[in-house]
Formats: C-alpha cells, sequence, structure tokens
C-alpha cells in the first residue's frame, strides 16, 4: 500500500465505490427478478424480501453518487457535471463515459417516478421500473469499456484532457531575467530565416550524480545547478553547446523512474504547460496517451519551429541537445512507448549533426528507446501535430480534420504524443530536480521559464530565457517603439504603452486577445507602419495555407489580398468598403478551418486594425506615415510550393 497517496486516493475511491456499486446492482436486479417470477424468497417472507431489496436499492445508490463525485473530484480525470449527467458528451472516452451516464440517468429516472408514485400511477411507475433495469447491463458495458483504457499494471492510468483553471500571477515582483547570461543569437535584420551563433552564457554549480530510487518509492533530488537561477536550459560559460561530457558532469545520466506513467503525478506537481504555443498542461497529454496505448504509443519531439520568427528550438537544439534527448525518452518511459521520434526542420537538421550525438550517446547506454529524425520542411503548418503525424507516417505535411486527435490516433493510427523540444527539456529538469525546485521561477499558477525570440526596435533579434511573471519591458525596449507582437504570427499586437504594464503571463495577454505563444516579442519601431507590417504576414501566412479547406483556401488569400489594399501595397488607392469587407470576412473565416491556422491569422490581423486605429484612416486617405519602408518582421522569400510539404 505504500504507492498509495493522497495524490491517487480519489482514483482508487472512484474504481473502488464503482465496483461496490455494480456488484449491489447485480443483486438488486438479480431478487427484483426473483421475487416477479415468484413472489418471495425461499425462506424469507415477502415484506422481507422487499425490505432487502429496498434497502440494496438505497445502498446502490449511495455509492453510485460516491462514485461520480470522486471521478469528478479527481484533478487527474477531466470529467465535467455535465459529461457525468449527459451522455456521450465527455472529451474524452465518450462512449464508455457516455455509458456511464445513462446507467446513472436510468437511476436517476427510477429514484424520481418513485417519489412521486402516488402521482403518475403505477402504470407508468411499473413501466419506467422496468426500464431501469436496462441500466445494469449498461453500467456493466461502462465498467469494462473505461477502466480497461484507464489501468496499467500496478497503477493507475488517469484519463483526460482539459484544460485546467484561469491562472492567476503572483503579487511579488520576479527578477528581471539576465538576458546576457542566455542563448544570445545574432540574427542577420531582415533577412527571415538567418544563420545564426551561440553567444556566452552564465555560470552553473556542478553537482553529484543522482542516485536511483529509495526504499519507500520515493526519488532523491539531484543539486540543481546554479541554485535554480537563470539559465536553467542552457549550458552555462566556458562549456561548449552540444557536448555530451559537459551535459553529464552538470545534470548526470537521465533519471528513468523504471515504471510507466510514475514520473507523471511530479510533471502535474511542477504544473508545466507545452512551450509549442498552446501552453496545455504537459500531465493531461502524457495521461491521454498513457490511457489510449492500445498497441505501442509513439513519442515525438516537435521542433519544426515553422514560425520565421521564432528561433528558440533551434537554439536548444545547437546548445543543449542533450536535455531534449533525455526528456524525449522519459516522456517514452512515461507513456510506455517503444517508438521515439525528434521532428526537426530540414535546415536546422543539417547544422546539428544530431546523429553524430545520438550515437556519442548510445555509446554510453543512455537511452532504453531508439530515437529517429525525421527531417521537417520550412513551412509555417508542419509542426501542427496532425500535419507531423501525417509527415512521419509517410504523407504530407498537411493538417487534417479532428477527430480522431493525435493522443488518440497519430503517427501510423497509434497513440501518439507531440510534445515540443523545450517542453522535454523542461520535463528531463522536472526529472533530476523536482516540482518544487521547477515552481521555484514563475508565478504560482504559471510557473517555470520559457524561452523567448525577441526582436528589437533596431532590427537584432535574440534568445534569451525569463520567468513567467517578469515584465516585458525588461525583455524588449519599448521606449522607441509603437506596439509590441506578442506570441507570433498567430498571436496578437498590443501598444507599447500597455505592453510597458503588462508581464510574460498568459492570465495577463489573454484577456487583451494575446497569449505567451511560442515566446514570440517583436518591438515595432516608430519608424515602421504596423499596417504595412501586418500585410507582409498575412500575405505569407495565406500562402502558408495547406489548401485543404474553404477559410484556407478561399478565405484567407481574400483577407490578404483586402488587408494589402488597404496598406497600399496593392498599388491603388483602397475601396471604401475594404475596412468592412475585411471584418466581414474575417468573420466567415473564424472557426471552420480544418486546424486553427484560419483562427490564428484572423487574431492577428484583427488586434492590427485594433491597435494601428490611426494607421488604418491615414491609409484610407492614400497615406502612409512610416518613415521607412524597409521590412521590420522576418518573412521568407518567396511562396512555398507544393513540393515542401513533404
Amino acid at each position: 500500500m505504500s504507492g498509495i497517496t493522497s495524490s491517487t486516493a480519489l482514483w482508487y475511491a472512484s474504481r473502488a465505490t464503482g465496483v461496490v456499486s455494480l456488484v449491489l446492482l447485480s443483486a438488486v436486479m438479480l431478487i427484483g427478478i426473483l421475487v416477479n417470477r415468484q413472489g418471495r424468497l425461499p425462506g424469507l417472507p415477502r415484506f422481507a424480501v422487499l425490505g432487502l431489496h429496498r434497502n440494496l436499492s438505497l445502498l446502490a445508490v449511495v455509492f453510485v453518487v460516491v462514485h461520480v463525485i470522486t471521478a469528478i473530484a479527481d484533478s487527474f480525470v477531466s470529467i465535467s457535471l455535465a459529461a457525468a449527467i449527459i451522455p456521450f458528451v465527455s472529451a474524452y472516452e465518450p462512449l464508455w463515459l457516455g455509458l456511464g451516464a445513462v446507467s446513472l440517468d436510468l437511476m436517476a429516472a427510477l429514484i424520481v417516478t418513485s417519489l412521486l408514485r402516488r402521482y403518475i400511477g403505477r402504470r407508468a411507475w411499473r413501466a419506467v421500473h422496468w426500464l431501469a433495469y436496462a441500466s445494469w447491463p449498461v453500467a456493466v458495458a461502462h465498467s469494462i469499456g473505461w477502466p480497461g483504457h484507464d489501468v496499467h499494471s500496478r497503477g493507475p492510468r488517469r484519463p483526460g484532457l482539459a484544460a485546467g483553471a484561469g491562472p492567476r500571477l503572483g503579487a511579488a515582483r520576479p527578477p528581471r531575467p539576465r538576458l546576457d547570461g542566455l542563448a544570445g543569437f545574432a540574427a542577420a535584420p531582415h533577412a527571415g530565416r538567418s544563420a545564426m551563433s551561440p553567444a556566452t552564457h552564465g555560470p552553473a554549480v556542478a553537482s553529484p550524480l543522482m542516485p536511483g530510487p529509495g526504499a519507500a518509492g520515493t526519488w532523491p533530488r539531484r543539486q540543481s545547478p546554479a541554485g535554480g537561477g537563470l539559465p536553467r536550459l542552457l549550458p552555462p560559460a566556458g562549456q561548449p553547446g552540444g557536448d555530451l561530457a559537459a551535459h553529464l558532469g552538470r545534470h548526470g545520466p537521465v533519471p528513468y523512474r523504471g515504471e510507466v506513467a510514475r514520473l507523471i503525478p511530479e510533471v502535474r506537481a511542477a504544473g508545466l504547460t507545452g512551450r509549442g504555443g498552446a501552453a496545455f498542461p504537459v500531465h493531461r497529454k502524457l495521461e491521454a496517451v498513457a490511457a489510449a496505448d492500445r498497441g505501442g504509443a509513439i513519442v515525438v519531439g516537435n521542433a519544426a519551429e515553422g514560425e520565421p520568427a521564432s528561433h528558440k528550438d533551434e537554439a536548444l537544439l545547437r546548445l543543449a541537445p542533450h536535455l531534449v534527448l533525455d526528456g524525449l525518452q522519459l516522456a517514452a518511459e512515461a507513456v510506455g512507448a517503444a517508438r521515439a521520434v525528434l521532428y526537426v526542420r530540414r535546415d536546422v537538421h543539417a547544422g546539428t549533426r544530431l546523429e553524430e550525438k545520438m550515437t556519442q550517446r548510445d555509446g554510453r547506454g543512455l537511452d532504453r528507446v531508439a530515437v529517429e529524425v525525421v527531417p521537417a520542411p520550412a513551412r509555417f503548418l508542419a509542426g501542427e501535430e496532425s500535419a507531423l503525424a501525417s509527415l512521419v507516417s509517410g504523407g504530407a505535411a498537411v493538417p487534417r480534420f479532428t477527430p480522431p486527435r493525435v493522443f488518440e490516433r497519430g503517427v501510423d493510427g497509434r497513440p501518439t504524443l507531440v510534445q515540443n523540444v523545450e517542453t522535454l527539456a523542461h520535463l528531463a529538469l522536472i526529472a533530476r530536480y523536482g516540482p518544487g525546485w521547477f515552481r521555484a521561477a514563475g508565478t504560482p499558477d504559471e510557473p517555470g521559464t520559457m524561452l523567448c525570440t525577441l526582436h528589437q526596435v533596431d532590427g537584432s533579434a535574440t534568445v534569451a530565457e525569463a520567468a513567467f511573471g517578469t515584465p516585458l519591458a525588461d525583455l524588449v525596449s519599448l521606449s522607441s517603439a509603437t506596439a509590441v507582437l506578442v506570441g507570433g504570427y498567430h498571436g496578437a499586437w498590443i501598444p507599447a504603452a500597455q505592453a510597458s504594464r503588462l508581464r510574460l503571463s498568459n492570465a495577463m495577454l489573454r484577456p487583451l486577445g494575446a497569449f505567451t505563444g511560442a515566446g514570440v516579442l517583436a518591438a515595432l519601431p516608430a519608424d515602421r507602419c504596423g499596417l504595412v507590417e501586418t500585410a507582409r504576414v498575412a500575405r505569407y501566412l495565406a500562402l502558408e495555407s495547406a489548401g485543404q479547406c474553404g477559410p484556407c483556401l478561399n478565405g484567407l488569400p481574400a483577407v490578404a489580398a483586402a488587408l494589402a489594399e488597404l496598406a497600399g501595397l496593392a498599388g491603388r488607392r483602397p475601396d471604401s468598403r475594404v475596412v468592412s469587407d475585411l471584418i466581414r470576412w474575417a468573420g466567415l473565416v473564424e472557426g471552420r478551418g480544418a486546424c486553427h491556422h484560419p483562427d490564428g491569422t484572423v487574431r492577428f490581423i484583427r488586434s492590427a486594425l485594433r491597435v494601428f486605429e490611426a494607421e488604418v484612416r491615414e491609409h484610407q486617405r492614400g497615406r502612409c506615415g512610416a518613415g521607412s519602408s524597409l521590412p521590420f518582421l522576418p518573412v521568407p522569400a518567396g511562396p512555398s510550393t507544393d513540393a515542401d510539404w513533404s
């Protein structure tokens, strides 16, 4: 019983009460049938039989109620009250949970009609009573189907994919990030994707190798480097990026747990969210893939980084590839995967010598699952989960309509865990140093750090690691900026004056229509026109469409063309109706695509119309107040071709 903790008590309570409820329901049904046929049970008077039937029924109801309450209360399982009552509306395993809801509703109907028996008549009551017997076979089907996906070996597999509660900021101001001690990359201004060179890094503290698990099932923590300060993800000064010996000296070997799902509660306690853009709770994905494993899950580290303004994944693979590979191994163990894939943008793959690094790891016996490197095309949508799954399966890197979701049926039709490579690096650190160490940075509800690509007003671009809750003004210079693009090309513009009061926090950004995304922050210089910059990017996003749905095939080109006309890029004065057309077409595109590409593009354009309202009015009169016509935001040169999808 040493494996039972407070974090698993609700899981066991829910399953135990479910089993007891099913046993009691079986007894109630059997007694009901026998009494109906024989009028009594051998050796018992009729009143005693009826009393036994009634008492067992009431006891079964009590256990069913406790079963439902504990299932909803279990924070590892995303079951809402509506999903427990309304059949087949659950986002997770809708069939099996829906059957449970049907059984519950039938029992509820029996209880209500029994209470109203004198008012509805005996005939109606008996009809409902007999119909309620169907709750037993439905409950049996529910019990066979759902736990079958929710249990593995000796430990629970907690299902569910659901967004957590909204975060709140702590009152304390986090320390200013050390930009000089982080991954710096000098990018040529206005060059789109550029060759980058690493800068120096801050100091770290060496620590002894990590021991194995203790007798009580706890995992001793390795002493954290740099006292838990920054940088966390990247190597310190004096250590070459990508060096295996330096990595092992700083972090030690991979801290395997030796059992499927054992790491998941630690990830949940750490509060780690995805760093690829959606900020989804990582433990939810791990649980879902582990629970959905029906014949060999697959884990994929996503470094496609199709966003032209982002360079963080490239920086991580160049400077700390072994931390990513450690995280990939730990994720594979956590979900019981026998196959691991590293999905890397083609140009980054050519410059990182990943296969050579994996050969070094093989020589040390570090990896338990072989890792396959799959080059990704340099397309904006190549990193979308379903597009990734399609390419790794041998198809083209184009998104597909969902459901099924990738965690249900992804690469080769198998349950697939897709995590951004930065997320995997954080996972490797949490496994070594624990949830408490991870939460020492950031805010209570947005713990940890993230890598940010920072575009300054002078055109320079750097990658820096910052704690959640860091003021945006500490990351990009706002004194000579008119606006800040937050979250990249599916993010939103925010006026510079407003951004100076904001922090790196989804809690503060989401009410403004923005979010941290993949950590892109771009401060727009005062001599550039935000409307023109948005129009340039919108054209690129329209060209990057996979062309699989109407909103992308027809809607985005129309929206981009209208915006280009308004910005004066079409060579003519804009039509008086162009703004109203833009607003109307954006509404028609939103929420109707095969993926989120139309939604993200519309969010980006709408924020520009709002933030650059003065520029919109000027352009409607045929004027532009920009002092420079040089492009600022990086956009790859030339349209992509269909051949680039594979």
